[in-house]
């Protein structure tokens, strides 16, 4: 069985590479259409990040756990602005 430091190896060996210097081109909470497609009662924030392989967008929509049951709001060190919450 691996433990959570293996895991954690594991995933950010999966994820840098779609996000490691890339660019954020915009920022936004889902639409009506969006919660809905999501299955979610609330709005969460959106994350575009560009996407060096196409025209679409790299999304990142936090979402209250990973069995995606609603959405989640993001914790920040930015002064002021210490959490980018769920509408």
């Amino acid at each position: 069985m691996r433990g959570d430091k293996e895991l954690k190896v594991e995933w950010t060996n999966r994820v840098a590479p779609h996000l490691v210097g890339r660019r954020i081109i915009g920022v936004e909470w889902q639409s009506d259409e969006d919660k809905e497609a999501f299955g979610f009662y609330s709005s969460a924030v959106k994350i575009l990040v560009e996407n060096g392989k196409d025209g679409d967008p790299i999304v990142l929509t936090a979402m209250r756990d990973d069995e995606g049951n609603d959405a989640g709001a993001i914790a920040t060190n930015i002064v002021d602005l210490e959490i980018l919450p769920v509408i």
